[in-house]
């Protein structure tokens, strides 16, 4: 159907354009309709052959700039036509914001100060080229000169909300949070409705250990959005701060029944319920969730991961498969069943846990799991380089050297297990698994 109305579109665009070629709008809806079937090379072209007729008007150069940059033309390129718009329209917004963010998206930033500073200059006090002006300059790493900027906004536009978040978060960037939650309540107070703004101040209250007002903050938001998870979530975490599990877990109950959407809430339920030694209530909880939503992969994911911690690994490996065949790149599970057959004894470990690094790379905990499913294949040279890689990444874990130990101790390589095990028995009782440590040591003599 949907291709049908393109059509349809495209017909009576065309008809508009023959019947009058100088009609930018009639050419604009027919790049729109191109861009909208994929068909880059031919928008291109359009705009490139319509510049005779339209080369004064800044927006084909904006629209021509568009499709260069999607087709990945050099930034030269992209910005000499954003520079031709520019020059026909000096005081054309649009064009300079569009300049400012495409050498930002390239990662060009002196080249963004220098557009932004250049349209600030042109078009004086205009909040918007503010606002990008503050941008690129946080991004430079000028925290202070941003802030500043953001001012000039709130100076400028004296009902808005927006600035004031901006402000908020170049004051967390600096470290304070005092001034970053006075900006997060000015934003609310502007703007009611601001539900990041609340979210935001929740979160900086609790890092600021002001948990009572964060679960005031909370509250006001579920009653704004009764519907919305966000403010029986924040509840709880902010109830958790102040280590009122009990009240956490009725906020998430009261979530639960309150809100639309109520996925997130039940997966924190069970996980808090765990927590809190109450595995009967987070089964139940578990069990009749599964009963209606049996597609939710995240909650066969959280009932798996707590089955291995719960040491049921018939159970763990039972979700943690649902999990995955409900959504293979859900990268959790996949570390997670890797484990689970590595430990089992069981076959396809190795492509598992290698997917699960693949889809977060970089994490000590994956490549860990790696490593145990490399030596369980044999591949011990493999396994030990990917092993150090993990504790290059987790320096302190002493879990991670304990791992090494063994998988060098696997491989027959006596001088790097009984180095690790040294390391880890001069650390006495900071190492929680001495006794294993110790256990290990007598097999080397």
């Amino acid at each position: 159907r949907a291709r049908g109305v393109l059509a349809g579109a495209r017909a009576a665009f065309d008809q508009a354009w023959a019947t009058d070629p100088k009609s930018y709008s009639a050419l604009s809806n027919l790049v729109e309709v191109d861009i909208r079937e994929k068909r880059f090379e031919q928008a291109q072209a359009r705009l490139e052959a319509a510049v005779p007729d339209h080369g004064g008007n800044p927006l084909l150069h904006l629209a021509l700039a568009r499709i260069r940059e999607q087709r990945g033309a050099p930034i030269e390129e992209v910005r000499k036509t954003l520079a031709e718009a520019i020059r026909i329209a000096p005081n054309d917004v649009a064009a300079r914001i569009a300049l400012i963010d495409t050498n930002l998206r390239a990662k060009q930033l002196k080249e963004a100060l220098i557009a932004a500073q250049a349209a600030d200059a042109a078009i004086t006090s205009d909040p918007e080229i503010l606002d990008a002006l503050g941008r690129t300059q946080a991004l430079a790493g000028d925290q202070q000169q941003a802030i500043t900027t953001f001012r000039r906004i709130t100076n400028l536009e004296t009902g808005s909300a927006k600035p004031h978040m901006r402000l908020a978060a170049m004051h967390r960037e600096q470290g304070n949070l005092t001034a970053a939650i006075a900006s997060l309540r000015r934003a609310i107070e502007l703007d009611p409705s601001q539900a990041q703004a609340r979210v935001d101040l929740v979160a900086l209250l609790i890092s600021n250990k002001q948990g009572a007002q964060a679960v005031q903050i909370a509250r006001e938001l579920q009653q704004r959005s009764p519907e919305s998870e966000s403010g029986y979530l924040l509840e709880s975490a902010a109830l958790e701060r102040v280590q009122d599990r009990a009240g956490a877990i009725d906020a998430l109950r009261k979530g639960a029944a309150r809100a639309k959407a109520k996925g997130e809430l039940t997966r924190q339920l069970f996980r808090h319920l765990l927590m809190a030694g109450r595995e009967k209530e987070a089964d139940a909880v578990s069990s009749e969730w599964i009963k209606r939503h049996p597609d939710d992969a995240g909650m066969q994911d959280e009932i798996g991961s707590s089955s291995v911690g719960r040491g049921d690994l018939d159970r763990a490996e039972k979700h943690l498969r649902l999990a995955i065949a409900l959504r293979p790149d859900h990268p959790n599970a996949l570390n997670n069943l890797a484990w689970v057959l590595v430990t089992r004894g069981k076959p396809g470990a190795l492509p598992l846990a290698q997917r699960a690094v693949d889809l977060m790379p970089g994490q000590a905990g994956t490549l860990d799991t790696l490593a145990l499913a490399l030596a369980a294949d044999k591949q011990f040279a493999e396994a030990i380089k990917t092993q150090k890689r993990a504790i290059e990444i987790a320096p302190g874990d002493m879990g991670l050297r304990m791992t090494l130990a063994r998988i060098a101790f696997q491989a027959g390589d006596k001088d790097l297990a009984r180095t690790e095990l040294e390391r880890l028995a001069a650390l006495g009782s900071k190492v929680p698994f001495q006794a294993q440590v110790g256990e290990m040591m007598k097999q080397l003599r």
